[in-house]
């Protein structure tokens, strides 16, 4: 199924990225994008078959550090050679499970349209889908139309509460700045009286 519905995906995407890395900041070279870093000194062959699946996927980035090149000691990230880790949604950097089916993992993982990956839908939006998925196309338009219209009448309803809120703050701003003016002639008079007394 999962596989039926990556096929499918496939038409609509754009291709996968595949970027070399230098020395230097591994977030500012990396920073904004999805995707995978492949820390090695050769490359494995899961690394050409990841590129090839996730050949369609939309804002997939393959980090490449070659560390024959550059200095890639230890740590979280790098415990041997080679060492994959990903990202999504500028999360932390997590370690690849490579025994993991690769088709799936990059499926559940960077698959976001709602329409597709169901676990990536909010709970309105899988009840939506849910309520739709096998309905006609008018019935489908007549709901959206719908829809929009609300959109519309939200809008107008904070259009309203905005200007009332407007008039409302117009008019105590007056009433404040009639009472300011009145307090400073007060203040003004007896200062006139204590400068006589």
């Amino acid at each position: 199924m999962i596989r039926v519905l990556f096929c499918l995906l496939i038409i609509y995407c754009a291709n996968a990225e595949v970027v070399e890395l230098k020395e230097g900041s591994l977030e500012h070279q990396t920073l904004g994008k999805d995707g995978f870093i492949l820390f090695y000194k050769t490359k494995p062959d899961i690394w050409d078959e990841m590129i090839a699946v996730s050949e369609k996927l939309v804002n997939v980035t393959f980090f490449e550090m070659d560390c024959e090149k550059y200095e890639c000691s230890e740590n979280e990230l790098v415990n041997g050679y080679p060492s994959i880790v990903y990202s999504v949604d500028n999360q932390f950097w997590e370690p690849l499970d490579l025994s993991s089916n690769i088709y799936d993992f990059i499926f559940n993982i960077f698959v976001k349209d709602c329409t597709i990956n169901r676990d990536k839908c909010k709970p309105h939006e899988l009840s939506t889908l849910l309520e739709f998925e096998d309905e006609a196309a008018d019935i489908i338009i007549n709901a959206k139309n719908d829809l929009q219209n609300r959109v519309a009448q939200l809008e107008s309803s904070f259009e309203d509460y905005y200007k009332n809120l407007e008039k409302e703050y117009h008019k105590k701003r007056a009433e404040i700045r009639d009472d300011l003016e009145k307090v400073e002639d007060m203040i003004h008079i007896l200062n006139k009286l204590i400068i006589k007394v």
